[in-house]
């Protein structure tokens, strides 16, 4: 699924953007936090598509002034008046956080944990202790310092699986953007896509519109394969947009996505099995060239490889 936020600054702003957001949404965020002097009722009666409610801290990469027991007042508030979803941080206060877990009523509660530094080397000990908690869906979300931080996500989604358990698993930054497009192809319960440039709430989202229309995230597939550009920079390459829409002219589940690469041999040692090709961009092109089984006499020749290719024996 995908999740749009909507980021205020008024209501008037947030009623208008959650109209705009039903053509690409499949789930919509309030982000209470962001908005100024919002009306929670009226918020809730916008849409007709499930809504998860938000009210974030300033740790939690929020805007909220008020006491922690005002902020979490205001979710109580949500789930009496039947909201969809309650998002709820494992670092709220425990005495204000088990009241919302222990609720009983008909809204699912999101337990998150956002890490806006880095992505911790093992990702299962902080996932079990959260399994242990009453929550409906874990959010998992973390900084990417490097693009191999993106698997670490991955592998915990695949688990999540495997344990029947919902989860959310999102790396932040320009170097998460992969874990944006791909975490719901792995089982992720939803992907976050901004409405606009300029209204993402937090580092490295995408907007909804690409993830809709060029990656297709939003649709089921089984059996796809992985392709890609590697390079530094990637942001302004197009191949996404031709590659993706090649695939869509012709039925094909497969997917092309971006790799930001800073070291090609690192890349390749983690991701060999991740991609079935690769185009090349700079500075990987002469890089690149002693880690390939095998060169085409002509990129031998002009010191460069531009294409990659993983034959059937891997």
């Amino acid at each position: 699924m995908i999740c749009i936020p909507i980021v205020g600054p008024t209501m008037d702003k947030a009623l208008l953007d959650i109209s705009s957001a039903e053509k690409f949404a499949d789930i919509i965020e309030l982000r209470l936090d962001l908005i100024a002097r919002f009306e929670l009722p009226v918020l809730l009666k916008a849409t007709s598509l499930p809504l998860i409610v938000t009210n974030r801290t300033k740790t939690e990469g929020g805007q909220w002034k008020g006491s922690e027991q005002e902020r979490v007042q205001v979710l109580h508030q949500a789930i009496e008046a039947g909201a969809d979803y309650v998002d709820i941080e494992t670092s709220t206060p425990k005495e204000l956080l088990k009241p919302i877990l222990d609720h009983k009523s008909q809204t699912k509660i999101i337990l998150s944990y956002h890490n806006f530094s880095n992505t911790m080397e093992d990702l299962n000990p902080l996932y079990e202790i959260m399994c242990e908690l009453p929550g409906d869906i874990l959010k998992i979300v973390t900084y990417a310092q490097d693009i191999s931080d993106n698997l670490k996500i991955f592998n915990l989604l695949k688990r999540a699986q495997k344990d029947n358990r919902k989860l959310i698993g999102l790396c932040m930054g320009e170097n998460g953007e992969l874990s944006r497009v791909l975490s719901p192809l792995f089982g992720g319960f939803l992907t976050f896509g901004a409405l606009d440039t300029g209204k993402e709430s937090a580092p490295g989202q995408i907007l909804a519109s690409t993830l809709k229309n060029i990656y297709r995230v939003d649709r089921p597939r089984e059996n796809f394969k992985i392709y890609g550009v590697i390079g530094n920079p990637v942001s302004k390459s197009m191949g996404y947009l031709i590659h993706n829409r090649a695939f869509q002219e012709i039925g094909s589940p497969d997917i092309y996505v971006s790799f930001l690469v800073n070291n090609v041999e690192k890349f390749f040692n983690e991701f060999k099995d991740f991609f079935q090709g690769l185009s090349v961009t700079m500075p990987c092109k002469e890089s690149i060239i002693p880690l390939m089984d095998t060169v085409d006499p002509t990129a031998k020749q002009i010191g460069a490889v531009n294409t990659v290719v993983k034959k059937e024996n891997g």
